[in-house]
């Protein structure tokens, strides 16, 4: 396959390169004047040469751009003039045709490719959802036996945690010390480590609004 395309660009293009505002929220006037100096979106140039959908876009290139749609989307303008000679030229129409059945071979591949990722990203949405819906489960239930505590138990249960929380911590640190630490062993006493911490500042939360109707900030942080 080819991996090189033909140069489009208009000659004037250098003319067109400031911005001067937006026509009727349709285009901007670079864009307008490009039109009327024979300078079109690919798709435009393959209605005008009669050349088929896409052709255009795909065997030529274009350092040319405007701002067109209410939306401001930056478009690559080509010279009509510049494509019709190269393809109307021997050498030319077979080397743009030869591009062009190359690209329509490998539409197939990347259409496949395509709906392997929509696919893909629809499984990790719907895995995000259902995490989603269990971790709020398992919250509300944490928050409804925190409720049950009396402010005694809390704090018997904030020192016991406290405790857990500086183990975790030396058991993390000597971990790091060793010198065949494994990338596993160093996630898992990290995330015991992290998971002690925000139990003990839940517990610790907890206890500071004790008889209140705040809610949790480290319960409700979805």
């Amino acid at each position: 396959m080819l991996h090189f395309k033909i140069d489009a660009t208009p000659k004037d293009r250098d003319e067109r390169c400031k911005g001067r505002g937006y026509f009727s929220y349709s285009q901007s006037y670079n864009a307008l004047e490009a039109k009327e100096n024979d300078v079109y979106p690919a798709s435009h140039v393959d209605r005008i040469l009669k050349l088929p959908a896409g052709f255009t876009k795909t065997c030529f290139k274009t350092s040319e751009a405007h701002h067109t749609s209410k939306e401001y989307n930056l478009t690559s303008f080509y010279d009509v003039a510049r494509v019709a000679h190269f393809v109307r030229s021997v050498g030319g129409r077979n080397l743009a045709s030869k591009m062009f059945r190359n690209y329509q071979k490998s539409l197939p591949k990347a259409e496949s490719v395509m709906k392997k990722k929509k696919e893909e990203k629809k499984k990790q949405l719907e895995l995000y959802e259902t995490n989603r819906k269990a971790l709020l489960y398992s919250l509300k239930e944490e928050q409804d036996r925190l409720r049950k505590f009396t402010l005694s138990e809390l704090k018997v249960e904030y020192e016991n945690a406290v405790l857990k929380a500086k183990i975790a911590f030396e058991k993390k640190k000597h971990v790091l010390t060793l010198k065949r630490k494994t990338k596993a062993s160093i996630q898992k006493v990290t995330s015991e480590h992290e998971s002690a911490c925000n139990w003990r500042n839940k517990l610790k939360w907890q206890i500071e609004n004790y008889g209140t109707e705040k809610n949790n900030p480290y319960i409700f942080l979805i």
